[in-house]
């Protein structure tokens, strides 16, 4: 199973979309609202043209400057919330993914990954299920086998004071195939 991405697919792509799109629609809005805002008449006669716009000269970029920069202001406002709320997302999860590493960590492995659907990181959320449940299991074959091997041990200590060197043997026999499937079951644990 291979997990490459941590992030879902669309994630990245959505967030820069929307944040585009707020770009654009805040400079629609900004033009529209400059347009209506400094519709003036310049005046009839050539004369009267060149008069008018030396005069708003100032005036228009006084008042451009305070209508872009308002609707930047916006717009940089608007995008910031949208990643702000966006990037909790990723975040969330994330903090969630610290606890299922500490109840990882005191060998809970019965640890269930539940993320929301709106979550950016389902890929990651999957990678731990697959991780949880495969060393879980070996986890628990480690344990498993390691108890028998413990048991056999005593009874090999029985066998030998009591003298029976045929039992002690088919007990050696059996720890020796136990050390095996351990040795097997560990092979398997990349780290």
């Amino acid at each position: 199973m291979s997990f490459r991405n941590i992030l879902s697919s669309g994630f990245r792509r959505n967030l820069v979309y929307v944040s585009l799109l707020i770009t654009v629609l805040s400079a629609s809005a900004a033009s529209l609202f400059y347009y209506y805002f400094l519709n003036r008449s310049i005046g009839e006669s050539y004369g009267e043209k060149v008069r008018m716009l030396l005069s708003y000269k100032d005036e228009i970029i006084g008042e451009s400057l305070i209508i872009f920069s308002g609707f930047s202001v916006l717009a940089l406002a608007a995008v910031t919330v949208f990643v702000v709320l966006y990037t909790h997302r990723i975040a969330g999860p994330l903090f969630r993914v610290r606890a299922i590493a500490k109840d990882l960590s005191e060998k809970k492995f019965d640890t269930y990954v539940k993320f929301r659907q709106t979550d950016a990181i389902q890929p990651l959320a999957e990678a731990l299920e697959h991780f949880i449940s495969v060393y879980g299991k070996k986890y628990s074959d480690i344990g498993d086998t390691a108890g028998k091997m413990k048991n056999d041990v005593f009874k090999l200590k029985e066998f030998i004071l009591k003298g029976d060197a045929e039992g002690a043997l088919v007990m050696r026999s059996k720890l020796d195939e136990k050390a095996e499937d351990l040795k097997k079951i560990v092979a398997g644990i990349k780290v």
